[in-house]
């Protein structure tokens, strides 16, 4: 069975997925997704200077992703892979590597750790 072009908006107006929001009844902020960013991008964003500051974030499963922030607007960009998901690495050691094999010149980078709840630190 094939759909028509003319009946295609009509279909996915129909199955879309209700807004959260809207069954909750309470205003949840809108969630910002990062814009991806390529490597290529990268490059020639740092070639102009036009990166404020790098960040590196550990997820939860114990990888990094690298998020840039971009002196124009506000706001944060992920790196991302040619097939356009976001690129994580294993190690700091490895995301170290790639970032001093492709930049001359580093901004500023900030590491932000996934820090498990049970963990308490006393001093």
């Amino acid at each position: 069975m094939s759909v028509k072009p003319c009946f295609a908006p009509m279909l996915s107006r129909t199955f879309q997925s209700p807004d959260p929001r809207r069954l909750t009844g309470i205003a949840l902020p809108p969630t910002e997704v990062p814009a991806l960013l390529s490597d290529a991008k990268l490059r020639m964003l740092l070639s102009v200077k036009a990166v404020r500051e790098l960040r590196i974030v550990e997820t939860p499963q114990g990888k990094y992703r690298l998020y840039v922030r971009l002196v124009a607007r506000n706001g944060e960009d992920l790196l991302a892979t040619v097939r356009g998901q976001p690129r994580e690495w294993a190690s700091l050691k490895t995301l170290a590597r790639h970032l001093s094999t492709r930049c001359r010149q580093v901004p500023p980078i900030q590491l932000c750790l996934h820090v498990a709840c049970s963990t308490v630190i006393e001093s």
